[in-house]
């Protein structure tokens, strides 16, 4: 609930569909008879996973982009079955949780127009992933959020320091998607892959999206040579191609170097 409410604050328009398609729905658990996506859940001791939650999510689920589609959710049945009505052909991703147990299944191909068995899945230990982000300083990294895209995980920082709370997730590959609502950073995305069990800590630096301004360290002017050495912080090269430097004599300009970026 926490985590809810500060993303809501910190998100404001942007997070309503988010929540409204995270949570809409989800804990209903309406079990489709006649459905043409079909499965089955198992404990890790391969007895049936009965009234497991399974959750149906488009693969490219992202809820900050309306046109991403929805998530459905249901129960298993005791024998550990469940099905979903897929009225839109796609790839899914299917993730089943009960009892702090859970299981990912990546990419499954859907047809709206014919039945499938998408086979067996068996719960077990969650990863479990702690972090910070990292904002220029001035920001507020609170502001921030943490997307699993084609999932409905997310995480947010609980306060100024960056650092977010534990987030537990079923073992498998996944997109992380990062952005603030600050103005100034660009969206940061990466993949990742997580084991049973395996705890992961990481940092996340928003990139900004504008080329940083350069720090001169020195200049030294050698008057036998006639040569000048400039020494400057090497900025981000994701943001730059290059450095043009001037010379002015008396107030004018003189000469224009061009440098690529090493």
């Amino acid at each position: 609930m926490n985590i809810i409410c500060r993303y809501l604050v910190s998100i404001g328009f942007v997070v309503l569909p988010f929540l409204f398609r995270c949570t809409s729905g989800e804990f209903a658990g309406i079990e489709v008879t006649n459905g043409n996506c079909s499965g089955k859940i198992y404990n890790d001791d391969n007895t049936a996973a009965a009234n497991a939650l399974v959750r149906l999510i488009p693969s490219g689920y992202d809820p900050t982009l309306p046109s991403s589609g929805k998530i459905d959710s249901t129960f298993t049945r005791t024998d550990g079955s469940y099905s979903f009505l897929v009225t839109k052909s796609d790839f899914y991703t299917i993730l089943a949780e009960k009892n702090g147990k859970s299981c990912k299944k990546d990419s499954v191909s859907v047809l709206s127009d014919e039945k499938q068995d998408i086979g067996n899945d068996t719960l077990s230990e969650p990863a479990s992933l702690t972090g910070r982000i990292i904002m220029k300083a001035g920001s507020d990294p609170s502001t921030a959020v943490i997307l699993f895209t084609g999932t409905n995980l997310y995480t947010s920082p609980s306060d100024t320091s960056g650092y977010f709370d534990t987030l537990y997730l079923p073992a498998g590959k996944y997109t992380l998607k990062a952005f603030t609502t600050e103005d100034g950073y660009n969206v940061f995305d990466t993949a990742i892959i997580l084991s049973s069990g395996e705890h992961r800590d990481i940092t996340v630096t928003i990139p900004i999206s504008y080329a940083p301004p350069i720090q001169i360290v020195s200049t030294i002017y050698d008057a036998s040579t006639f040569q000048a050495t400039v020494i400057w912080q090497k900025a981000d090269s994701s943001k730059i191609m290059g450095y043009s430097m001037y010379r002015f004599v008396n107030g004018k300009e003189d000469t224009l170097i061009l440098l690529d970026n090493y």
